[in-house]
């Protein structure tokens, strides 16, 4: 607390105190803006917000920054004691709170629940009649919502990836179940043949399924949870550093209905009715090339199914993938959206069957040419059991396409998650806000280690026909080619090129002008103004001009100081451009050197009586930041051109009123520069209704501006405003309409993101130098730069942020580095990124046990056979070839079409199924990215292993002496 009467002790950010120069123990006198007394305050101690980002700098106005620059600068806040305010030393102006919650027991049931709660508390508040003016206000509804739909997107993703592991999980269940009820069937004849009855036999089959489905009910939710854990403890779970629960219960539940549905498909094959003996033998020797079903025509079926799903899944609007909204725009999952895509692979699968037959009799052909026992064997083989294999065939199908669209998804959709960071902020890093004044902010960039390149950004936004809009983006195109790009697929051409045909050096050369030495901290013009009467001779004036200059920097960005007043005596006169007091103290501040001398404007009120002037600019020097004034050399031939602009729109002349006007202004080397004219009059009483009586002579060295600006414009535009490549359009940019020809089309521009309400008309994208060459001779004003679009060196993107971050101008920033890591470290997008590896795992390892269990069966079906040509004297090794013969055909052929499916699957499916975060359409579209390396280890691993383990079965397997006795009954 401070003493009576003496300062009050506060403690101040060290950004806040390193700009106003002051270190703790002075004493500083703050004024009352609202004109009460003044305040003395003691700075006792300097702080740093440990995390600006943190919920108690909500409350601060300069978010932890310390310093803030918008019409005037702001500095601290200001720490005192609390008593400070109740003791009313200082009087409070306001009192704000903050309340943040507990979440440790927060679940996604709670979500929607406690954001209506903490919209209802807030309109509460709002409605409450207090002493004072109350303002209530969260973000935790609008955040719930966003989780909400967070949420959606993962679960779409996570079920559909389900919904494919099931239908496989069904698809082995069905073959093991088949080859089961084909290894009892002769036995469950002869029971039957003895009067045995169907319940009993039923019975039989259930004791014998509960006996299969009772461990793995027991064993799988114990098992969830390690392996939920080891999930979590890898990949993307792991870099968000999310923790997943498993719910026992739910575990429990899912476990025992698995178990149910298991006995089921086992027990299934023993309910339906049969025949006699002699029918089942007879049936079980003719079976089909292809299964049943197939035969019918429910693969034809299953694919129009699917195909109405796929339609229904690429129709809708706003690209929704999965998700719908109900009556009351409310969104949730559509399960028909949901199914589609593993409709789509099932179809598929059970269609590819067809090509069973086809394969055989191709393999029986090539092995009737085959001269070896092993390649006939096989070939004669496939051709007489061609339905045996269909299931299996099919297992390897639908496990290659489902792994397949698992790799092609997570690869395609960390690659979108990259392409969006790459595209929303442009180039490596992108400052979108600071409070350095704007002829600083240039030459701040300079000083940043490892910063490669640096271009000025624009953004505007202007109206198109119906009510749309578009996004005007303006870039230093010469500097752009270093610093942004754009993906391959949204153009024509390449980007270089693009941007190429924006060159700007048909409408500004870069060495227009006076060119000032990079270091030049101010500007000294030696002027002289004289006055003369209608016959040349001297004459006194009561006229004082105003001069401005404009200085371009090399950028070509226009800045207008101004430079003094001057009266029109005859003398010489020294103005001054002070660069360093115009680009602020911040460290590094300043133009982005060199500077050139551009424009001078001469601005006057308009006399009684035209007078006629000179002005000569007799000599100009920078002074660097040393001290050191040298002379600016000037070009022999510069080119300047003089315009006049009355500052009354409705001037007209007559006998009484004159317009100024001025001939052609002249530049040597004795003498920089020299324009005569004639100032025009307003004789006393005369008035205007606009007001304005001034006018102003302006000289610029620049050529004229082409009749249109070059533009490269989105398709959505075009479309938009119904023009084409090489037609001229009109928008208006800065209150001018300006001309631009469309030199070139792309399908987007980075940054643009198109509008999700249908209001967006596209982007276009102009160089900054050619507009603002077009509008300075408007007198409408310029373009400013909004934002400063960084290139960093290899490898310094995270330097150079964190650089910019340390200076307290730099108030936002974007970069794209952090952004990847943003949008991958998603802990709610984590889940389908590591679940889509382990279905792939799972594919690969069901779709393999499931082969195996079906060859073992086959083989031991044909143990007779196999061992009559062993008792013939046939080699084992001669009988593994043609099982190896046998079941690679089979398997690669399998594999071959799965992958095939897969591929083409996944390029129509996954595009439609990627959500953004907030359930939207990525910007820019999905690219679908197969990468080679997975993909090929995957053909690999599932060929190899089913082929591996039937060799080494039939290796071990056709015992002839067993074989015989057991078919000749004992």
């Amino acid at each position: 607390m401070p003493k009576a009467g003496g300062p009050v002790p506060v403690a101040l950010p060290d950004t806040a105190a390193q700009a106003l120069g002051v270190a703790p123990g002075d004493v500083i006198t703050l004024a009352d803006r609202r004109g009460g007394p003044s305040l003395r305050v003691r700075l006792t101690g300097l702080y740093r917000p440990a995390d600006p980002a943190g919920l108690y700098w909500r409350l601060d106005p300069l978010e932890g920054r310390g310093v803030r620059t918008l019409s005037f600068t702001t500095y601290g806040p200001m720490l005192v004691d609390p008593r400070v305010f109740t003791a009313r030393t200082v009087p409070a102006a306001e009192v704000q709170w903050v309340a943040g919650a507990d979440f440790s027991a927060m679940t996604t049931a709670r979500l929607d629940r406690v954001g209506q709660d903490v919209r209802r508390t807030v309109d509460r508040l709002d409605d409450r009649q207090l002493e004072a003016e109350t303002t209530a206000s969260s973000e935790l509804p609008a955040l719930a919502a966003d989780l909400g739909r967070n949420l959606l997107v993962s679960r779409s993703t996570l079920l559909i990836s389900m919904l494919q592991l099931t239908v496989l999980a069904g698809l082995a269940l069905m073959l093991v179940a088949g080859l089961l009820a084909g290894e009892r069937a002769e036995e469950t004849a002869q029971l039957r043949a003895r009067g045995s009855s169907r319940t009993r036999i039923a019975g039989l089959a259930a004791a014998e399924a509960l006996l299969l489905a009772l461990p793995a009910a027991l064993s799988a939710p114990l098992l969830a949870g390690p392996l939920v854990r080891l999930l979590a403890g890898h990949g993307a779970l792991a870099r968000a550093d999310v923790r997943l629960d498993v719910p026992y219960e739910t575990a429990w539940w899912a476990g025992v209905l698995a178990a149910l549905a298991c006995g089921a498909a086992v027990a299934s094959p023993a309910l339906r009715r049969t025949g006699t003996y002699a029918i089942e033998r007879r049936a079980r020797s003719r079976k089909g090339a292809l299964p049943g079903a197939v035969q019918a025509g429910a693969d034809l079926a299953l694919l129009l199914v699917a195909g109405v799903g796929y339609w229904q899944l690429s129709r809708r609007d706003g690209g929704s993938g999965a998700l719908t909204t109900d009556t009351t725009g409310a969104l949730g999952m559509d399960p028909v959206l949901v199914v589609a895509p593993t409709l789509c692979l099932l179809a598929c699968a059970v269609l590819a069957l067809r090509l069973l037959p086809l394969a055989a009799r191709l393999g029986e052909r090539w092995a009737a040419r085959s001269p070896g026992l092993p390649t006939a064997l096989a070939g004669w083989q496939l051709a007489r059991r061609t339905g045996r294999g269909a299931g299996p065939a099919l297992l390897l199908v639908f496990a290659v396409s489902i792994s397949m669209f698992a790799i092609g998804e997570n690869a395609t959709w960390q690659r979108s998650q990259s392409d969006q960071a790459d595209f929303s902020v442009g180039a490596d890093v992108r400052v979108t806000g600071t409070s350095t004044p704007l002829l600083g902010q240039g030459g701040v960039y300079d000083h940043i280690p490892g910063v490669a390149a640096v271009t000025p950004a624009s953004r505007s936004t202007v109206p198109l026909p119906q009510g749309r809009e578009a996004t005007v983006l303006t870039l230093d195109t010469t500097a752009a080619c270093e610093v942004t790009g754009l993906r391959d697929d949204l153009t024509d051409r390449s980007f270089r090129e693009v941007l190429r045909s924006l060159s700007p050096q048909d409408t500004a050369p870069r060495d227009a002008g006076f060119t000032l030495p990079r270091d030049t901290a101010r500007f000294l013009l030696t002027v002289r103004m004289q006055a003369s009467d209608s016959s040349g001779r001297p004459s006194g004036s009561g006229v004082t001009t105003r001069l401005s200059a404009t200085f371009t920097d090399r950028f070509g960005l226009p800045y207008t100081l101004a430079l003094g007043d001057v009266p029109a005596d005859g003398g010489r006169h020294v103005v001054a451009a002070d660069f360093d007091a115009e680009a602020g103290r911040d460290p590094g501040a300043g133009p982005a050197g060199p500077l050139r001398l551009t424009g001078i404007k001469v601005h006057y009120t308009l006399p009684q009586r035209t007078e006629h002037h000179r002005l000569s600019v007799i000599a100009l020097r920078a002074v660097t930041h040393d001290g050191t004034a040298r002379t600016v050399p000037v070009r022999q031939g510069s080119s300047w051109k003089s315009r006049v602009t009355m500052g009354n729109p409705d001037f007209i002349e007559d006998g009484n009123h004159i317009a100024a006007t001025t001939s052609a202004p002249r530049s040597g080397r004795r003498m920089p520069l020299t324009v005569e004219y004639d100032t025009g009059q307003l004789p006393p009483g005369a008035s205007w209704q606009s007001g304005d009586d001034e006018a102003s002579v302006v000289l610029a060295s620049a050529p004229q501006p082409p009749p249109a600006l070059p533009a490269v414009a989105t398709d959505s535009l075009l479309r938009a405003v119904g023009a084409e490549v090489g037609d001229v359009a009109r928008i208006q940019l800065a209150g001018v309409s300006v001309p631009v020809r469309v030199t070139a089309a792309v399908r987007a521009l980075p940054t643009a993101v198109p509008r999700t309400d249908g209001s967006g008309g596209g982007a276009l994208l102009i160089d900054m130098q050619s507009v603002n060459a077009f509008l300075s001779g408007t007198d409408q004003g310029v373009l400013v730069p909004g934002e400063w679009w960084l290139a960093a060196e290899p490898g310094a993107s995270a330097r150079v942020a964190a650089a910019l971050r340390e200076r307290g101008d730099i108030t936002s920033l974007l970069v794209r580095d952090e952004q990847r890591t943003e949008l991958q470290r998603d802990p709610l997008g984590a889940g389908p990124l590591s679940a889509l590896p382990a279905a792939v795992v799972s594919a690969v390892v069901l779709a393999a046990l499931g082969y195996l269990v079906a060859a073992a069966g086959a083989l031991r079906e044909r143990s007779g056979e196999f061992a009559m040509l062993r008792a013939l004297g046939t080699p084992r090794r001669w009988l593994a070839r043609v099982i190896a013969a046998e079941q690679g055909l089979v398997i690669v052929v399998a594999v071959g079409v799965g992958a095939l499916l897969g591929g083409l699957l996944t390029r129509l499916v996954v595009p439609l199924i990627i959500l953004t975060a907030d359930a939207e359409s990525p910007v820019p579209e999905v690219r679908v990215h197969l990468p080679s390396g997975p993909l090929t280890l995957l053909v690999i691993t599932i060929t190899a292993l089913p082929l591996l383990g039937v060799v080494l079965t039939a290796w071990r397997s056709a015992d002839p002496a067993q074989a015989l006795r057991h078919q000749g009954g004992e």
